[in-house]
């Protein structure tokens, strides 16, 4: 083979080969492309791959669009054009206008993420950061990201606070589905006209009671570590936690909440950590049968204990207001809780102007926290006037924290007119002491939530605290939106707030003469916030805590609800009321009915899972790049492998997945795609037959079937044979899972006819079914039954009155009938029993002669338990393309790995090619990052190896010994029907591969960026060439001055 240098400048000859050259690149950019290119970039809440937008069950969510990320479109030979989003999201790129780019297949490239965001799991409307598009134009190219912090599950669940008069055991702390709430009537579904029974509408489920937590208000939850906080706060009549000593500054944790015995402890009490009385002493009293008048509580209520929580957007801090020295406490939530590792900052409490002057210092009372989608804390709280002889100055505050001081950010007059009723005050009234004053609303800003850019705000009715009586008195709050202004927010006025006025404009209820949020309950009045909120990411709706939450029926007809509490659903474009929940009912004991009896509610959000994958492709030039026109590998059997033990190597396979048509594969995300299971642990089903007709006994001579027996004889009557039938619903055993033991036992009977001579030998088979059906008395019925070809031989020896009988071990049955097709966890079982010679028996208890279940037979099974591999942040990975792909017939047979390219431009990794071959696999090794930073850049570049008589031409382009990449190198000549073109990779190189040997060619570089004195090498292909080299001028020049793109 042979190269020649050829500079254009120099000789005649040298330009009519460049003018040859360049006739074969104009004709390679001169056919257009055709159509645009659109979609949008959107943030996937629930990261399940689909770009929602109706805020609908069972995706509440609204995927709204992200500005200003950079999409660019490239065409095969690397010419590109490129838009930004818009605020909607939105882009679009016309492929044919201006300066066209050539035909496609184009690579779409999504660039310039805002911080914080990754790319969201792969899905039906989403896929990489890197996308291949038809020529001829494509709409809905759509990529969606996540901000792994505002990520929630599409169902997820919420926790609230419930207060009980006094000590007991009632629930204290609750949770329920958020569905709960998605339905007007609470989803009792139903018309009815009275208040409905816990027959009819959803429990919630109890996860601390009265004595252990007691009164708690803010809460928080780290879903790092599935873990909720809860703040002791002072309520009349409603015992601190017992667990904490009754102190008021105890903060509790529990540790998996929904679990069926979550873990409760105390998180810190900071009166042990900074000395008694720092949240304040105790007034409640001494003896637990006084909390029907706890009198002393009545001044103390907004001044002792605690207020909001909050924790840090990373998880690492949570923020308490302590309600007694007004003071934010800034805690960590791993490691030593003292004086030294928890800091406290004075909230201001002086010059804080009013309507009427500066509210006193003393009447200034924070309690609210709330954090924006940037992570920043803000503090709220009240003027309370509680010194003043008018109303006049009563004011809602709220502060940034700058850490370590506080802006005030917007403040407003809560002097405006409210809808109660007619025997009520229709103001918001100063702080009083006492409860001379029937229903006295005084407000109390308790919660902040975030909407977007917008806060809403929750205020609750102290005076529903200052009282104990539950059918009587009542807490007015409120729920207010304000919008912001530059650095600063304004609160709504007449029912709008930014952009948005609701129908609540002009009901003289509200700032400004009206209200946002169109608040009513089921008492018939018109605001019974508790102050308690929450909003989950992207949902289109706030929920708050209220008294008498159901308003509706199914029907949409007002009710009557009565001394009940819970929450509502608001939709924060509308300000309607569109779902609500009773977290108790009237009939429920303990409660405070009307008067403030639920408190916080908080989102139990899942962490952001992680998904990691991408693509195996046909690398046809070789380069480790995807360029535009390379097609996906379908087929190639992937691995996943993990470091299990934490010993920096990966040990064992936890994922498997098969590349798509478009040769793409993943592990993980929301449903754990293509991850296997563990061995995690045991389970035990334990069941005893429930009725009569289960549990019967067949004439074996005659086939008569009886049931209703007073008792089962093991398996003969007297002179006669029979098969014993036995029948367990509810069998609590997953399908196909690994059952470990599993026997039946029988209750000898009591009665002095137990024993026969002899030791019978009795059959066990199990009925060969999906779900067995009960016994009847059709002849035959317990014989005439399939069973499983398994069986087991019990021989039961001695027949011990008091002494149960298990019989030999029966998994081998058991486990041939979970793994039949249409078996389902929780169906019905049946065994039948048979062989035991005339005369020679056992006599058993039935359900019917043993008094019911309690002496029936029984069936006890023990299985394995299998959890899901998940993807797990910070860990050591390998991805894997086994050996088996590379073989005879398979996927990769007779392909080579691409050379790896560490592709250093941006979205470079998203581009280049990972794999590592050795041990006659390819492989990526990987560790991964925190929650929700997926990881799509895991890609694998083959090409078929030049044959025998064929060979290839490969080089670098440098500049001053430096390699440069995306430079358009062009191959034509050579009896090629058409040039070939590529680009360099980010390290200079370049290949082309399976060449005619025996031909010239010719190998031209071009950049608008770079000169290159000789742009072009002829080459004889002999034999593979890896040397064919370029090297730029001096200068940097312009297209203009550019000589080759003249």
């Amino acid at each position: 083979m042979s190269i020649k240098n050829s500079n254009p400048l120099k000789s005649l000859s040298v330009r009519v080969c460049l003018l040859t050259v360049f006739s074969l690149l104009l004709t390679a950019y001169g056919v257009s492309a055709s159509g645009t290119i659109s979609g949008a970039v959107y943030v996937d809440y629930n990261m399940n791959g689909v770009r929602n937008t109706t805020g609908t069950a069972p995706d509440y969510a609204i995927d709204g669009g992200l500005s200003g990320v950079t999409v660019t479109v490239y065409a095969p030979n690397g010419a590109n054009k490129t838009a930004t989003t818009a605020a909607n999201g939105s882009y679009s790129i016309n492929t044919s206008a201006g300066t066209p780019l050539p035909a496609g297949p184009y690579r779409v490239e999504y660039t310039n993420l805002p911080a914080g965001y990754f790319p969201s799991a792969a899905g039906t409307n989403n896929a990489t950061s890197v996308r291949f598009v038809a020529e001829g134009g494509a709409a809905n190219v759509d990529f969606g990201v996540i901000a792994p912090k505002e990520f929630c599950q599409t169902t997820p669940w919420l926790v609230t606070n419930s207060y009980v008069v006094g000590p007991g055991t009632y629930p204290s702390l609750v949770a329920f589905p958020y569905r709960y709430a998605d339905e007007l009537d609470g989803n009792v579904n139903g018309t009815w006209s009275a208040p409905p029974s816990r027959t009819s509408a959803l429990a919630p489920t109890a996860i601390g009671d009265a004595d252990t937590v007691g009164a708690t208000f803010g809460l928080a939850w780290n879903n790092l570590t599935n873990r909720v906080f809860a703040g002791s706060y002072l309520k009349r009549g409603a015992r601190f936690g017992g667990l904490g000593a009754e102190s008021t500054g105890a903060i509790y944790q529990i540790d998996n909440p929904l679990a069926a015995a979550p873990a409760i402890s105390v998180f810190v009490d900071l009166n042990a950590v900074f000395g008694a009385g720092t949240a304040g002493a105790n007034p409640h009293p001494a003896s637990n049968t006084d909390f029907g008048t706890d009198p002393t509580a009545i001044d103390q209520i907004g001044k002792v204990s605690l207020g909001g929580l909050k924790l840090s957007k990373d998880g690492t801090k949570l923020y308490a207001v302590n309600l007694a020295d007004r003071r934010l406490y800034v805690m960590p939530t791993s490691g030593a809780l003292n004086s030294s590792t928890i800091t406290r900052f004075n909230i201001p409490t002086t010059g804080l102007a009013t309507s009427s002057g500066n509210c006193a210092t003393a009447d200034v009372r924070p309690f609210a926290l709330g954090r924006d989608r940037a992570g920043q804390i803000y503090v709220g709280g009240v003027c309370s006037a509680e010194s003043e002889t008018s109303d006049a100055k009563l004011t809602a505050y709220v502060w940034r924290f700058d850490n370590p001081g506080f802006t005030l950010v917007a403040t407003n007059s809560l002097t405006f007119g409210r809808v109660l009723s007619t025997t009520e005050s229709t103001v918001w009234q100063r702080w009083a002491n006492d409860t001379g004053v029937l229903n006295r609303a005084a407000p109390v800003l308790t919660d902040i939530e975030f909407d977007g850019s917008d806060m809403i705000l929750g205020v609750r009715d102290r005076y529903g605290d200052q009282v104990v009586t539950p059918n009587y008195y009542r807490g007015y709050g409120d729920l207010m939106r304000a919008c912001p202004n530059g650095a600063t927010f304004n609160f709504e006025s007449n029912g709008g707030c930014g952009s948005l006025t609701t129908t609540g404009a002009g009901t003289g209820a509200g700032p400004g003469g009206g209200e946002y949020y169109i608040d009513l309950n089921g008492d018939g009045r018109e605001e019974g916030a508790l102050g308690g909120l929450v909003q989950v990411p992207g949902f289109n709706h706030v929920v708050a805590t209220f008294y008498d939450a159901v308003a509706y029926n199914s029907a949409g007809t007002r009710v009557s609800n009565f001394y009940t509490a819970g929450v509502q659903r608001y939709n924060n474009t509308t300000g309607a009321m569109t779902g609500a929940y009773d977290v108790y009912l009237q009939s429920d004991s303990g409660t405070f009915g009307k008067a403030d009896g639920v408190g916080d509610t908080e989102v139990l959000c899942e962490a952001a899972p992680l998904q990691i994958g991408n693509r195996v492709w046909t690398d046809a030039n070789a380069n480790g790049i995807q360029d535009a026109s390379e097609t996906g590998i379908a087929n190639v059997a992937v691995q996943l492998w993990a470091d299990t033990n934490s010993d920096n190597a990966v040990d064992t396979q936890v994922g498997a997945a098969t590349t798509d048509a478009s040769g793409n594969y993943i592990f993980g995300g929301t449903g754990n795609a293509n991850l296997g299971t563990y061995a995690c642990g045991t389970a035990t089903s334990d069941t005893r037959v429930a009725v009569s007709a289960d549990d019967a006994e067949q004439n074996a001579g005659n086939g008569s079937v009886s049931i209703n027996n007073s008792d089962l004889e093991l398996t003969a009557d007297g002179n006669t044979q029979q098969y014993v039938g036995v029948r367990f619903t509810g069998v609590g055993v997953p399908k196909n899972a690994s059952v470990t033991s599993a026997y039946l036992e029988f209750t000898p009977r009591d009665d002095g006819q137990t024993v026969n001579t002899g030791n019978p030998t009795i059959t066990i088979r199990a009925q060969d079914a999906d779900n067995a059906a009960t016994f009847t008395t059709t002849a035959n019925d317990v014989s005439s039954r399939p069973t499983t070809a398994a069986s087991a031989t019990w021989s039961p020896g001695s027949w011990t009155v008091g002494t149960a009988a298990q019989t030999t071990d029966v998994t081998a049955l058991v486990q041939a009938v979970v793994n039949r097709t249409g078996w389902t966890n929780g169906n019905a079982m049946a065994f039948v029993l048979s062989g035991a010679a005339a005369n020679n028996f056992r006599r058993a208890w039935s359900f019917d002669g043993g008094g019911g279940s309690a002496k029936a037979p029984r069936l006890v099974v023990q299985y394995t338990t299998f959890c899901n591999y998940a993807v797990n942040p910070q860990t050591k990975y390998e991805v894997r393309l086994p050996a088996s792909n590379f073989t005879t017939g398979q996927a990769l047979f007779g392909k080579t790995p691409s050379p790896r390219d560490t592709d250093a431009s941006a979205n470079g990794d998203s581009r280049d090619s990972d794999g590592v071959p050795g041990g006659g696999q390819v492989t990526a090794a990987l560790v991964t990052g925190n929650n929700g930073e997926n990881n799509h850049t895991y890609d694998f570049g083959f090409y078929v190896a030049p044959t025998a008589a064929n060979a290839g031409i490969g080089g670098a382009v440098y500049d001053g010994g430096r390699g440069l990449g995306r430079v358009t190198v062009t191959l034509s000549g050579g009896g090629l029907k058409q040039p070939r073109v590529t680009q360099t990779s980010a390290f200079g190189y370049y290949h082309f591969d399976d060449l005619p040997a025996g031909e010239t060619y010719v190998v031209t570089v071009v950049s608008k960026k770079y000169y290159f004195p000789n742009p072009s090498l002829v080459v004889n292909l002999t034999d593979n060439i890896s040397d064919a080299n370029f090297e730029t001028g001096a200068e940097i020049l312009s297209p203009v001055k550019n000589p080759m793109l003249k």
